[in-house]
């Protein structure tokens, strides 16, 4: 399941982003912000987005603040919890 989110996850970051990213050099510990992808404000928003129409659950507001801190593998595994396993692997 881990990988399918990852998958979804770098296609948008880099095929609709448009980030200059090497998925060969993405690990868990890669973060979403700086030090990392750099991803910023507006970004993160539609990322979010993306994650709910992807997965169908809805992101609170406050976790919106709390995304901008994650790596890569925090994000997978918070959507993981957040998902059904259906969404994941459809």
């Amino acid at each position: 399941m881990k990988s399918a989110i990852r998958e979804f996850l770098l296609s948008v970051l880099i095929g609709e982003f448009h980030l200059p990213i090497d998925p060969g050099n993405v690990r868990d510990e890669t973060q979403l912000g700086p030090n990392g992808f750099n991803l910023e404000s507006l970004g993160f928003v539609d990322l979010a987005f993306r994650i709910e129409d992807r997965f169908g659950f809805s992101i609170p507001e406050d976790d919106y603040v709390r995304l901008a801190g994650f790596t890569t593998g925090e994000l997978v595994g918070y959507i993981e919890s957040k998902a059904a396993p259906e969404a994941i692997t459809s």
